[in-house]
């Protein structure tokens, strides 16, 4: 769950498995206006994605929200939330070195971008920058790579990104 603020909104994120399914995950959203649930959208359907990992999330902004997935490949996805209705399914662009395992969204204070963090199956961490007018940066960011280095494991989230509210900054710990 994800609540717009100064909203009595929110969004809900869901991700299943059809058992006997080789890719069986599935994904959607779905939005609480206060008094009940509506617009919802399907993410991923039939994906070949990781279900014992977070591989989707999702951050507001005043103007909305931003829900980043994997749909099972090694490119993520992503959608927009205006308040009325729902982007198209688009590619973040570029693609990681394997499939993202744990996902982390997160906007700026002053909600003009957002970043969003991957670790992937081959244990490395990268994150991306998104504007609602200029979409995501070309490029990923790496972070704990240096060297060809990895990070500790996988098959937990050892990272975490925020915001600084009075500098604008982001920071992003991981292991």
């Amino acid at each position: 769950l994800v609540s717009k603020p100064d909203s009595n909104e929110i969004l809900c994120l869901v991700r299943w498995n059809k058992r006997g399914n080789p890719k069986g995950n599935s994904s959607m959203a779905a939005v609480w206006n206060g008094a009940q649930w509506g617009n919802a959208t399907n993410l991923e359907a039939y994906a070949n994605s990781v279900i014992s990992c977070d591989t989707i999330d999702a951050a507001y902004s005043a103007n909305g929200a931003l829900v980043v997935y994997t749909d099972g490949t090694s490119t993520p996805r992503y959608r927009t939330w205006d308040g009325t209705r729902w982007g198209a399914n688009s590619s973040v662009g570029g693609a990681l070195l394997a499939q993202p395992y744990w996902i982390r969204v997160e906007f700026s204070a002053d909600g003009s971008t957002a970043f969003a963090a991957f670790l992937d199956a081959d244990w490395r961490l990268n994150g991306k920058y998104w504007t609602p007018t200029g979409g995501w940066d070309a490029a990923y960011n790496n972070f704990g790579t240096v060297g060809g280095a990895r990070l500790d494991q996988k098959l937990y989230r050892d990272f975490d990104i925020a915001w600084n509210k009075q500098a604008n900054a982001l920071m992003v710990v991981y292991g």
